[in-house]
């Protein structure tokens, strides 16, 4: 166990000493800020997501979190975004990276074990963790999820972001009490992207064809169990 922290250590400190003394975490802040109109959070969230995918790749989780942080971090925080939300969407990406081929450590150890074909394993990876990809957006854009507020504003959020994540998922997998129809599937996978987006009209608008699809897949259930 120690011969695998030091390990760990060792690389984490090769990459961060080639990230600083390179100049390559200022220069990508720089490009990053230089490219983007209006200074944009989303555009610059969808620029640190692909970096700490990329950085995160074949590294433990942990140690891909602190090589992404040091250079992604300063790149959030000076587009607007509060510190605990940008700490929050780098360890999700960095740790998303081990399940995002080519270089999906998890997903070589699972079908290793499982005999699957790696591709497979990795793009199978992907759908089912969908929702994970989404959340730390949701997470720059309703910073509030974190718990950056009363209880009183948390709730009505955190109940509409549950309630996203629960449709999309269900969406995703096809199947709740029966096989999903693709108009249901359809209808689901809308509706858990209006709920998981702060705003009081696409949490209404999800509202509506969550219980839209809720109707339609429970009847058609009734009628195949009778």
């Amino acid at each position: 166990m120690a011969l695998k922290i030091s390990l760990a250590c060792i690389l984490i400190g090769l990459l961060i000493g080639s990230v600083t003394l390179s100049g390559f975490g200022i220069n990508f802040g720089h490009l990053v800020l230089s490219k983007l109109a209006g200074n944009s959070l989303i555009l610059g969230g969808i620029f640190v997501m692909v970096l700490s995918v990329i950085l995160g790749m074949g590294v433990p989780g942990v140690a891909a979190y602190i090589i992404v942080a040091s250079v992604a971090v300063p790149v959030l925080l000076e587009l607007g975004a509060p510190a605990l939300a940008a700490h929050m969407f780098c360890l999700y990406y960095a740790v998303l990276s081990n399940i995002t081929p080519p270089v999906a450590i998890s997903c070589y150890m699972a079908s290793s074990l499982a005999g699957s074909n790696p591709w497979k394993t990795g793009l199978l990876a992907i759908k089912i963790g969908l929702v994970g990809f989404i959340l730390p957006f949701l997470f720059l854009l309703n910073p509030i999820l974190l718990g950056l507020g009363s209880w009183t504003d948390i709730f009505l959020p955190a109940l509409s972001g549950v309630l996203g994540t629960l449709a999309l998922s269900v969406a995703l997998s096809g199947y709740f009490k029966t096989k999903l129809s693709k108009l249901e599937g359809v209808l689901l996978f809308i509706a858990g992207l209006a709920l998981m987006v702060p705003g009081q009209e696409s949490d209404l608008l999800g509202l509506v064809l969550l219980a839209l699809a809720y109707g339609l897949h429970t009847r058609r259930w009734k009628v195949e169990k009778v």
